[in-house]
């Protein structure tokens, strides 16, 4: 997804400019394709996790991809179209192993261990 948002980041510049400009109501402003795509990727996870934690990952991983993180990476950061793909990765990954060890406790718990 960063990849792409690299090849395409002048015309989704201008997107989340247009977006900006518009005034907000009760539709949402986008859709939600990206979620989509996360929850894909992501769907053998949700029974490891519970809903709770799946939901939550999905939503932190929303912010490790996509236009707004490689704004905040290339123009407040200063990265390379490279470092920002890397640096979404590393996100990527410890929102990943954070969860696991999450559930991991939780269950523990359960089993009164």
């Amino acid at each position: 997804m960063q990849q792409l948002a690299i090849e395409n980041e002048l015309l989704l510049r201008t997107m989340i400019h247009e977006t900006v400009l518009q005034k907000s109501g009760a539709e949402p402003r986008r859709g939600r394709r990206r979620l989509d795509w996360i929850e894909q990727a992501t769907r053998s996870m949700r029974a490891r996790l519970g809903g709770a934690l799946y939901s939550r990952l999905v939503s932190g991983l929303a912010l490790c991809a996509g236009i707004e993180s490689l704004l905040v990476l290339r123009d407040i950061c200063g990265l390379s179209p490279a470092e920002t793909t890397e640096v979404s990765q590393w996100m990527a990954r410890s929102l990943l192993r954070e969860s696991l060890a999450e559930s991991a406790k939780v269950k523990a718990r359960q089993r009164g261990t």
